[in-house]
């Protein structure tokens, strides 16, 4: 399993409330790659390990390390990317080594917590002023 690029995840990086600084969503692209004595049993372990990832979709806090304080309501999405067959054979060539049969896949959105809090909330006031006495004002 390789990661071969982490990239800023567009869609939580908008949904910030206010100024408060929340976490770093990224997506991590991997490259699921199977070594075997022949292709027969690269082809079917790439397979099966291709099906278990359309099967678990989806990890929640159930499936993920208790050591990484995962909320309750995050998950991770592990989808398979569209990957060129150029960059492919960068990938490889810059690893260098020869070409090897991969899988390629996205696990989005991964969040990075911030170590870093504001100072303070921001400071708002509100004065109600309520009375039963209602008075008509005379002409």
């Amino acid at each position: 399993l390789f990661l071969h690029r982490v990239s800023l995840n567009t869609h939580l990086r908008n949904t910030r409330q206010g100024s408060a600084v929340g976490p770093l969503g990224v997506d991590l692209h991997f490259l699921l790659t199977i070594w075997a004595d022949d292709a027969e049993d690269e082809h079917t372990l790439l397979a099966w390990a291709m099906k278990e990832l359309h099967f678990h979709a989806f990890l929640d806090r159930s499936s993920l390390t208790a050591e990484a304080a995962w909320a309750a309501d995050e998950q991770i999405n592990l989808v398979p990317a569209d990957l060129p067959p150029e960059e492919m054979a960068r990938i490889w060539e810059t690893a260098h080594r020869g070409y090897r049969l991969s899988y390629p896949f996205i696990a989005r959105t991964v969040r990075i917590g911030t170590d870093r809090y504001p100072d303070g909330a921001p400071v708002v006031s509100t004065r109600y002023t309520f009375t039963d006495d209602l008075k008509e004002a005379t002409p």
